[in-house]
């Protein structure tokens, strides 16, 4: 295995701490702590920045990229199972930067599906009661937005990076520690020994 690309997010708007980051930094921790090899982390800006760096990364090859992000609307685990060619920000970035019926890439597909095993995610994280639904949008926000870059990226470059997003709710609707197990029954689904 090559391994797994996983992202979270630096905190936005009126979130002052984005359990995405926390996620993604304890999994860094737990890696080295135990000696689990093939997980590799970044917590991305939340600007357009974001997708930059990740395409630089992907270029290494990763069997899969997991993105995460915070869903202030929801209560469980959202597998994204779509993302769509438009940028259309309720609220601005964390440069300040509103954009508004915007196609993403003007010359790319308007949809991508994710690649990752969507339904074997969601029975792994049914089977140890952590609550979950696949939705079939992840908004028009910076979400989306890195998730079709990803997948545009990846077709693009031919690379055979299976890739998808996860939205976590806010800590006070689900607490920090079913939102790490859960992300640690992703990634044991994909094939890394957490």
């Amino acid at each position: 295995m090559t391994g797994i690309l996983l992202t979270g997010f630096e905190p936005f708007g009126e979130f002052t701490e984005n359990p995405t980051e926390k996620i993604v930094r304890t999994l860094e921790l737990e890696a080295a702590e135990n000696k689990v090899s093939g997980l590799h982390t970044s917590v991305l800006p939340v600007t357009f920045r974001a997708s930059e760096i990740v395409n630089s990364l992907l270029p290494r090859g990763y069997d899969f990229v997991v993105h995460l992000g915070l869903h202030a609307r929801i209560e469980d685990f959202a597998i994204e199972r779509v993302a769509i060619n438009v940028d259309d920000y309720r609220i601005p970035d964390n440069e300040g930067n509103v954009v508004r019926d915007r196609p993403i890439d003007p010359e790319g597909e308007n949809a991508y599906f994710v690649t990752l095993p969507v339904r074997e995610i969601e029975s792994a994280l049914n089977e140890r009661g952590l609550p979950c639904h696949i939705s079939y949008s992840a908004g028009t926000y910076l979400c989306n937005h890195l998730l079709y870059t990803t997948l545009n990226f990846i077709e693009k470059a031919g690379l055979h990076t299976r890739a998808g997003f996860i939205h976590v709710p806010p800590e006070g609707k689900m607490g920090f520690h079913r939102m790490l197990e859960g992300v640690k029954v992703v990634l044991r689904v994909l094939g890394l020994l957490f």
